[in-house]
């Protein structure tokens, strides 16, 4: 009976190593590429046009110090093309607007081609002024990235979203919002009761977020805010509830106009992800819990109202218990959008 059992353990645990590394790093690459389509920045309650469209287009180039978030360290040059389009109108009357926002983003890796994806994000919202110092709005947001070399990779995420604002001022203000999320995968398998099983259905996830954040300009050319994110991920993964987590965010961010022409925008964001069930791979039964830094630096320069240039450089780490998902990244790049 021993004996029987401890072949079980070997073998439950040689299947543990085999399998939860192509899970972790899946996972991380879903993360990198979730947190790529998210601009965080201020907006002035400046009086709109009744109509109002924009459209950019941009193209850069780089170097990823770490494509997969893996303690295996692969870096590799990409190129990435850029399109954004920006609808505004007023409904009915003044106090009602209704914003649609669409975005391209093609990043293309030369080697690690399995890791190459396309985006499209499309956001839709419906903003309204009750008062004089306050706004709601809600609306729906979609992110659709599709993977040609590596069909695991592909997902949708739906999410709708409520917020209320409150401008204290015509220099700050602090808003509360709820996202609600679904998130499939259309082409990679939810896990089953055993690893390296899998359930006749597609990966699914349902996240709920809160988040509260501020914004000021305190001096002539300076913006600076911060927000604080709890989000709870509930997947259909059945093996260790392994895509189930709570987490706890704070971002802060400043951006300096240092000339007529350039302008530096910082942000830093630290993420503490515990998970529910999952275990660590060392064998000592503990859950795992991740410690994540995320630092970008933006230097714009404006040659003139149409073009800017960029330079952009990003380190990610996380600091975990699981020596598996232990990575440093560190990303650079130089581009030009054009405004139309």
């Amino acid at each position: 009976m021993k004996k029987n059992f401890s072949v079980f353990l070997a073998l439950y645990f040689c299947t543990l190593f085999l399998v939860t590394p192509r899970l972790l790093f899946a996972q991380n690459i879903d993360d990198k590429q979730e947190m790529r389509e998210e601009v965080r920045g201020i907006e002035g309650r400046a009086k709109l046009p009744p109509f109002k469209f924009t459209t950019n287009a941009g193209a850069f180039f780089g170097y990823d110090s770490n494509v997969n978030l893996s303690p295996l360290k692969k870096g590799d040059l990409f190129e990435e093309g850029l399109l954004s389009a920006a609808f505004s109108k007023y409904l009915f009357d003044k106090s009602l607007r209704l914003t649609v926002n669409y975005d391209f983003d093609a990043l293309v890796y030369n080697e690690m081609t399995d890791a190459t994806n396309i985006l499209n994000h499309v956001r839709m919202g419906l903003h309204k002024r009750i008062f004089s110092s306050f706004d709601i709005g809600t609306g729906y947001d979609l992110s659709a990235f599709y993977y040609p070399h590596n069909e695991d990779g592909t997902f949708l995420f739906h999410k709708c979203f409520a917020y209320t604002r409150q401008y204290l001022s015509r220099k700050f203000y602090h808003q509360l919002m709820y996202n609600a999320g679904y998130k499939i995968h259309t082409d990679r398998k939810a896990l089953a009761v055993t690893p390296g099983t899998y359930q006749n259905k597609e990966l699914e996830s349902r996240r709920h977020e809160i988040e509260y954040s501020v914004a000021a300009l305190p001096f002539k050319g300076v913006t600076t805010g911060m927000s604080g994110r709890f989000t709870i991920n509930d997947s259909n993964a059945k093996y260790l509830n392994f895509y189930d987590y709570k987490t706890y965010e704070a971002a802060p961010y400043v951006s300096l106009r240092l000339t007529d022409r350039a302008r530096l925008n910082t942000s830093f964001r630290y993420i503490r992800r515990n998970y529910k069930s999952r275990i660590i791979t060392t064998g000592t039964g503990a859950k795992e819990h991740d410690n994540i830094y995320l630092t970008t630096v933006n230097l714009k320069y404006n040659l003139n109202q149409n073009n800017v240039l960029s330079l952009i450089y990003t380190y990610r780490d996380n600091s975990t218990n699981e020596p598996l998902e232990e990575y440093q990244e560190n990303v650079i790049s130089v581009g030009w959008q054009y405004y139309f």
